[in-house]
């Protein structure tokens, strides 16, 4: 019998429509329904912080390929590119 048995698990009140892992697997983002951006560190799912700038749900994400930007893509029509400058480990 297969079970359920995760690595990690984040509870959130949030919903949340996408997520993207850094290519350095350093980190992930989740664009959520309110237009705002949560980053968490991998491997222990540490709260980075988040980001607001969209009025309606985030889409789509993706980040650059040196992880110092995120792009977000919203149905409100926008795109938002971020800066991310965290120390990589």
């Amino acid at each position: 019998m297969y079970e359920n048995d995760p690595v990690g698990e984040i509870n959130l009140n949030e919903n949340f429509h996408c997520i993207k892992i850094s290519n350095n697997g350093f980190y992930f983002a989740m664009g959520s329904e309110n237009g705002e951006i949560w980053i968490f560190k991998l491997p222990d799912f540490v709260f980075v912080g988040k980001s607001i700038g969209h009025s309606k749900e985030i889409k789509s994400l993706n980040w650059s390929p040196d992880d110092k930007q995120i792009v977000s893509v919203s149905s409100d029509s926008s795109i938002c590119v971020w800066n991310f400058y965290k120390i990589f480990e």
